[in-house]
């Protein structure tokens, strides 16, 4: 899966084939804190936890 901006720049590039690959030209953990992560941080632990 690819993310594009409005300017159909591509943002965001997923491996649907691979347990957890995204990259991204984004800084998400900017607009994150403690006690409200940013959904990509959650999802990235909670995807690491499971390979525990």
């Amino acid at each position: 899966m690819t993310t594009t901006d409005p300017d159909e720049e591509p943002r965001i590039l997923e491996l649907s084939s691979h347990h957890f690959f995204i990259a991204s030209l984004f800084v998400p953990q900017t607009a994150a804190t403690p006690e409200r992560p940013h959904p990509l941080i959650k999802g990235f632990i909670a995807a690491s936890a499971r390979l525990l």
